[in-house]
C-alpha cells in the first residue's frame, strides 16, 4: 500500500476500523484457505493502520453486509484505500481464486469505484 492510503486508513475512527477488519476477514476466508501469506498480510494491515485487540474483536463481530454499507458512505479515498488494501491482501498467497475475485468485485461495485 501507498504511504498516503496507510495514512487515510490510520485515520478512520474505531468504528470504520473495524468495519475494515471486517472486509478484511471476509476476504482472507473467501477461499477457505488461509495462508501464511495472508495472515502476514493481515498482521502488517493490522500494525501499520493502529488497529488494537479491542477494535480487531470488534471487526470479527462485524456483520459483513453492514460493515461494507459503513464503508461506503465514506469519501472516494477512503473506499479506495481500502478496495487495494483488499486487493493486496487477496494478492498476498500468489494467487487470487475466483471466490475472491467475486468478493472484490463486488466491494468495488458497492463502494462505486467499478
Amino acid at each position: 500500500m501507498k504511504p498516503e492510503e496507510i495514512s487515510i486508513l490510520s485515520s478512520l475512527g474505531g468504528h470504520h476500523k473495524a468495519a475494515l477488519v471486517s472486509l478484511v476477514i471476509e476476504v482472507v476466508n473467501a477461499d477457505n484457505e488461509v495462508t501464511g501469506r495472508e495472515l502476514g498480510a493481515v498482521n502488517q494491515f493490522l500494525m501499520n493502520i493502529g488497529i488494537d485487540d479491542h477494535i480487531y474483536e470488534l471487526g470479527k463481530r462485524f456483520e459483513f453486509d453492514l460493515a461494507l454499507e459503513t464503508l461506503a458512505l465514506t469519501d472516494k479515498a477512503i473506499k479506495t484505500a481500502a478496495a487495494n488494501l483488499l486487493i493486496e491482501i487477496a494478492e498476498a498467497d500468489g494467487t487470487v481464486q475466483v471466490a475472491e475475485q467475486r468478493l472484490l468485485q463486488h466491494v468495488l461495485r458497492v463502494f462505486g469505484l467499478i
